[in-house]
């Protein structure tokens, strides 16, 4: 199957919080490498060198296949309702997917 790759870049937003940014898609891990290098001393950018990776997509699959909560739903949820939340929904990371940063 057909695969792009979409580079990121996250920093700390806040108290349990974490800014991210789609940079862009790419027809090839090289290609999103290479952008990593355009955008790496961008004001921004350079305070943070370390919060860009790339990772692969695969085309025409769905990649999100649960639902969602909000951050503020969460935080009022009882221990029992924490229990009812699917791993992929509460995980620290956005986007529901293991990140390897690169």
């Amino acid at each position: 199957m057909e695969k792009v790759w979409l580079l990121w870049h996250t920093h700390p937003g806040g108290e349990d919080d974490e800014n991210a940014k789609l940079i862009g898609v790419y027809a090839s891990e090289v290609d999103a490498l290479a952008a990593k290098d355009r955008g790496k001393d961008q004001p921004g950018f350079v305070d943070w060198p370390e919060g860009f990776f790339a990772e692969a997509y695969e085309v025409g699959k769905d990649h999100w296949e649960e639902g969602f909560i909000t951050c503020a739903e969460a935080h009022d949820a009882s221990p029992r309702e924490h229990e009812k939340i699917p791993d992929a929904i509460s995980r620290e990371k956005p986007m529901g997917s293991a990140r390897q940063h690169r």
